[in-house]
């Protein structure tokens, strides 16, 4: 199935949908944003406790939540975590300009909501959340 981006709850204020898209100070990203030929960074969240669709047996499917940073740009972008009670916290768990885009074990950076993390150019970071 295909993300909507409802909250599978209905309204929750401060909850992320299935899906969610952030420009990098962290903001949802707007139509103005979308329509920006000039955009060259932004987020995605994907909420692992928004899968609507029931696993194999009826039961509800739970994952973990990923925020992934996109820069296609020239230049290195920094990006500001979401400021949301959904996450606060987030672990960098694969960084593209690092080592050859290893992994990182589980003592790989972790940003904080509201902190900034730079994203080096044309590259792109997964980080998962960890609180």
């Amino acid at each position: 199935r295909f993300f909507d981006g409802h909250d599978p709850d209905g309204p929750a204020g401060d909850a992320v949908a299935d899906i969610g898209w952030f420009t990098p100070a962290g903001q949802p990203m707007t139509l103005d944003n979308w329509a920006d030929g000039n955009t060259r960074a932004l987020a995605v969240a994907l909420n692992g406790e928004g899968i609507q669709s029931p696993g194999p047996r009826g039961e509800r499917i739970v994952d973990d939540t990923f925020l992934v940073l996109f820069n296609a740009g020239e230049t290195a972008v920094n990006f500001t975590m979401p400021d949301a009670a959904w996450a606060r916290r987030w672990q960098v768990v694969i960084d593209t300009m690092a080592d050859g885009a290893k992994a990182f074990p589980a003592s790989g950076r972790r940003p904080q909501a509201a902190h900034r993390l730079r994203v080096g150019a044309r590259s792109v970071v997964v980080l998962r959340r960890i609180d």
